[in-house]
């Protein structure tokens, strides 16, 4: 029987490599430092102190936003239990989901990401100001979106996404290209995923869902910039036969019999 090697190399009749997933992280430049949160604050919002409490409507807002959403839409809002498999929840209601592009399901949980936390101090004269820090775990709303160009994806959002950025991960539709119209099509599906496509992605749902950034904080130059978190990519091959994938898979668990077992 040939090995793996043989098999490959002489009944693949068709290879595709393509991106599989993309986690994409939204950050924003302008709000990376308590300074930075300091002058939102100040001179974006026109607040002479700046305190949480400034930041409190900010927060309630967007709850309500995202409520308010799930209300009009009918969309399922759910608290994630710790430990609990988010995935399974999510597929089966996504397998219940019956058009072409909308939002799935809202989920909400404690995760961890760098937001700004306050600290109350007085000073030698009695006067009080705030301190802000780096905190760790913040709530996610995660909104579990149908999208028409890139199928089931997952936009994550804050209430304090405004110090916090935001994070998302997709599957573009070329993962399910067919081989129908030849290799030179199918490579041209798979050669048209871009940076302009992610950031359509990105600005399309953005704009849609609910969002702690408000048009004028994005005219004032306070948006995302996007980066590339993790990437995986996906290789189909296809064999001239179907009994060389039998002949692939059995060379390939004979090969791998004796992993991890010592030599001797």
């Amino acid at each position: 029987m040939p090995n793996v090697q043989e098999i490959i190399r002489d009944h693949v009749s068709l290879s595709i490599s393509c991106i599989d997933r993309l986690y994409v992280n939204g950050y924003m430049p302008a709000l990376q430092t308590s300074g930075q949160l300091c002058d939102f604050m100040r001179r974006h919002l026109g607040q002479p102190i700046p305190s949480p409490a400034v930041l409190r409507p900010l927060h309630d807002g967007f709850v309500r936003a995202a409520e308010d959403f799930a209300g009009r839409g009918r969309i399922p809002l759910v608290g994630f239990e710790r430990g609990q498999h988010k995935d399974d929840l999510v597929n089966a209601r996504r397998a219940r989901f019956d058009k072409r592009e909308g939002v799935v399901m809202i989920g909400v949980a404690q995760e961890r990401a760098w937001s700004f936390k306050a600290s109350k101090r007085r000073g030698p004269s009695g006067g009080v100001h705030f301190d802000f820090s780096r905190q760790l775990y913040v709530k996610h709303y995660y909104f579990y979106v149908e999208d028409p160009d890139w199928g089931p994806a997952t936009a994550t959002n804050g209430p304090r996404s405004k110090c916090a950025g935001s994070g998302s991960d997709s599957r573009p539709s070329t993962t399910a290209s067919s081989p129908t119209g030849g290799p030179i099509a199918c490579n041209k599906i798979c050669d048209s995923l871009g940076p302009e496509q992610v950031q359509a992605f990105f600005d399309r749902w953005s704009q849609r869902l609910p969002w702690p950034l408000t048009p004028f904080d994005r005219r004032d130059g306070y948006e995302h910039r996007l980066w590339l978190w993790q990437m995986e990519v996906s290789l189909t091959q296809i064999f001239d036969e179907p009994i060389q994938g039998r002949h692939f898979f059995e060379e390939v668990v004979r090969e791998n019999l004796d992993l991890g077992r010592p030599l001797a």
